[in-house]
């Protein structure tokens, strides 16, 4: 498959939780890497269920069902690897209006994604989710 086809699947199956359509897209060994500062809560997310039970898990907990936007700032495919930056927004479980900043590179194998790494500004995301132990303002 065609990695730009792959990608413009991935996201809207991300956010819809369809995980049919992301089992189909992922590599069985696929690793999701998200920043240090965030890893230790998130644990480690290795192989195909791993990777779907998280998506389709932790979007529920933190955001609104359906309010997930991204918008792409660039988009870049290469070969076996593609960069998306892009703006995310939605409103939290708690009703509250989220903005922030995202990079994720991909890296397929056999036309599947076996790797993705997920940045963000962890600073504006804790500010937005838990304000009392931020002492930054959330950037909107």
């Amino acid at each position: 498959m065609d990695h730009h086809k792959t990608l413009e699947r991935f996201f809207p199956a991300m956010f819809g939780d369809e995980r049919e359509t992301l089992g189909e897209l992922f590599d069985e060994d696929i690793v999701w890497l998200v920043p240090p500062s965030v890893a230790e809560q998130l644990g480690e997310m290795r192989g195909r269920q791993s990777v779907i039970d998280f998506l389709c898990s932790a979007g529920g907990e933190l955001f609104e069902p359906g309010s997930l936007q991204l918008d792409p700032h660039l988009q870049v495919v290469e070969g076996d690897a593609a960069v998306v930056v892009a703006q995310m927004r939605a409103r939290t479980a708690n009703g509250a209006p989220y903005q922030n900043e995202y990079a994720f590179s991909f890296l397929f194998r056999d036309g599947r994604i076996c790797e993705v790494r997920e940045l963000l500004d962890t600073a504006n995301f804790q500010a937005q989710f838990n304000p009392d132990t931020s002492t930054q303002e959330p950037k909107t």
